[in-house]
């Protein structure tokens, strides 16, 4: 007897997690499983990560999954990815040198370049070129790494390296290729003229809209892993694209948090935003005819990275106590007014496009803690998401409440905090990690599970409104924060000598 293909399987190929999630036609989780991976940092900026892991990880989930329910039941499945991570591959798919995070920054002095060539990056593209851009990367890349360019046959993302390991064939879904900097936005593909100019007509993939069916995955790898024969690969998107589609239906009209690696605000449109001055990406969203603005802060992941290292007694804590690690940190006490923690450990990016910008620690003394540090930091990104918030609004984009998601999500301190700090209310996601949820919704659309492009549910686990005593604190804080950012941009790039400074202090809150 034929089994019935009644499962997808949504896998997110996060930058430093891999999460596989079962969903039946129900809308009901079957199995998950996760793993971790690392980044390798390195001088001048540099942050690469090695692409193998990403294919382990996917075995490992499989493996694990398979262990806990009949794989034959899957008929589909798509991937959700980070994008604008860079690898350059040879014909067979190789990968040719570890992949350029998004996260890197040694192009940083290319993008100056760049932007000087032509002045209709933002009129075509819908985003200015920045670090995180791959044609950066492979701008630098070609100046110091022209034997890798030489041997090189295929610029990939995350995305379309593995759909090819997978299926043999050299397909990119359009939300994520429409994030890069050689698509044109309006025209929902790759741009001629830049790619042309740039000599990449024939180093990029296909492009196809997310939920389309690519095809079945190859032979050799359904046996090995389980799957019946007509299991097929779908076109899935971005990770930010498919954390929406798993947090709301694909409408516009609500403005999504993820609250991850990057803090990004992501508003699905009916069209482009205007191509404003804005450093703001428009793009595809990971569903047919419509766009995306996102806003976004990047170094988030660093907060994570310091817990572990130097707040090692106060997660021990946090632990003993059965509460998360983020609420036992943000707590009152810890909450040090007179420290302000500049974040931009892998440059700035939104509101302000600054590869330069570096993060910094003002009025440290030595009776603070490193609980006062991360406290610090937390407050930073927060107030980095009211800071995109306002450049949403300044491309009309002006919500009522937002939708939130992610590991920034999972206590209640955090989610708080923005609701005060915006004035905002907040929708927490009772499932944190809606990425693969997102990439098993395309999957299962493509099989015909759910004909109203809607999940059966979209669970809000709680609802953080803003307080009015907090939100008049946090006021107070912001505006001495933006002080702080403009007086260390100004230190990093002072005035010309002719030209008299404006005197910047910083008051006390």
């Amino acid at each position: 007897m034929t089994m019935t293909a009644d499962a997808v399987i949504g896998i997110d190929v996060g930058t430093t997690n891999f999460k596989l999630l079962v969903l039946d036609a129900a809308g009901a989780r079957l199995a998950e499983s996760s793993v971790t991976y690392p980044l390798d940092m390195g001088p001048g900026g540099q942050v690469t990560q090695d692409p193998e892991l990403w294919w382990t990880s996917l075995e490992e989930c499989l493996a694990r999954v398979g262990r806990q329910m009949d794989l034959r039941r899957v008929g589909a499945l798509a991937l959700s990815s980070q994008g604008e991570t860079l690898i350059c591959c040879d014909n067979t798919g190789r990968a040719l040198a570890p992949a350029i995070s998004w996260m890197d920054t040694r192009a940083a002095a290319t993008t100056g370049e760049l932007q000087r060539l032509r002045d209709d990056w933002t009129a075509r593209t819908g985003k200015p070129i920045a670090t995180y851009c791959n044609l950066a990367k492979i701008h630098w890349l070609r100046r110091h790494r022209p034997e890798l360019i030489a041997r090189t046959r295929r610029f990939c993302q995350v995305a379309d390296y593995l759909i090819y390991r997978l299926t043999g064939r050299w397909v990119c879904d359009l939300n994520v290729a429409s994030f890069s900097s050689t698509a044109n936005v309006w025209e929902r593909g790759w741009d001629v003229e830049l790619c042309r100019d740039f000599d990449l007509e024939d180093k990029l993939p296909e492009i196809g809209e997310a939920g389309t069916i690519v095809g079945p995955l190859r032979p050799e790898l359904r046996q090995r892993w389980g799957l019946r024969d007509d299991v097929q690969l779908v076109l899935g998107g971005h990770d930010q694209g498919c954390a929406v589609l798993g947090a709301g239906p694909p409408t516009v009209g609500s403005v999504f948090l993820s609250a991850g690696t990057a803090w990004v605000l992501y508003a699905p449109t009916r069209r482009p935003a205007p191509s404003a001055e804005s450093n703001a990406v428009r793009y595809c969203h990971a569903w047919p005819d419509l766009w995306a603005t996102l806003a976004s802060y990047t170094g988030c992941g660093a907060l994570n990275h310091w817990i572990d290292r130097f707040c090692r007694a106060e997660r021990f804590e946090a632990e003993q106590q059965g509460r998360a690690v983020y609420d036992w940190l943000l707590r009152d006490e810890n909450l040090a007014e007179d420290l302000i923690v500049i974040p931009y450990l892998f440059g700035a990016v939104c509101p302000d496009n600054d590869p330069a910008a570096r993060a910094a620690l003002l009025d440290l003394e030595p009776a603070h803690t490193p609980a006062n540090v991360a406290c610090g930091f937390a407050l930073a990104v927060v107030f980095e998401t009211r800071r995109n918030l306002e450049c949403l609004r300044s491309l009309g984009v002006d919500p009522g409440g937002l939708v939130m998601s992610g590991g920034g999500a999972r206590g209640r301190v955090w989610p708080q905090w923005v609701a005060d700090a915006c004035r905002l209310p907040i929708s927490v996601m009772r499932h944190s990690d809606t990425a693969p949820l997102g990439a098993a919704f395309l999957a299962g659309c493509a099989l015909g599970f759910w004909p109203d492009g809607r999940l059966p549910d979209y669970p809000i686990a709680r609802r953080c409104e803003p307080r009015a005593d907090r939100a008049e604190r946090f006021d107070a804080l912001y505006e001495r924060y933006l002080r702080a950012v403009e007086m260390d941009r100004r230190r990093r790039r002072p005035e010309p000598a002719d030209t008299p400074a404006e005197v910047l202090s910083i008051p006390s809150a």
